[in-house]
């Protein structure tokens, strides 16, 4: 029998708007380091070798306010930044 996947083992998900519970910069920094270091594995270039965290905190905000006045989904906006990142830092 197969162990069971660590979502599978998940019983709470927490959401921490005001950043009581977990430092939000700290976390999404980690997350974004995860997605970096797959991004670079994944999509080997001059692009993403040179991609830093920064950079995708820069081209995610970009993106937002140029998608400002248009409706859109945070996802939207992510995978709008990540396509840019990967093809012109």
């Amino acid at each position: 029998m197969d162990s069971p996947s660590k979502i599978q083992q998940c019983q709470v998900i927490s959401f921490d708007g005001d950043m009581t519970l977990w430092d939000f910069d700290k976390v999404m920094r980690h997350s974004l380091s995860c997605t970096l270091n797959e991004l670079k594995q994944k999509l080997p270039n001059a692009a993403t070798a040179k991609l830093t965290i920064d950079d995708m905190i820069n081209l995610r905000e970009e993106v937002a306010k140029s998608l400002k006045s248009k409706v859109t989904s945070l996802k939207e906006i992510r995978l709008q930044a990540l396509a840019g990142g990967a093809v012109s830092v």
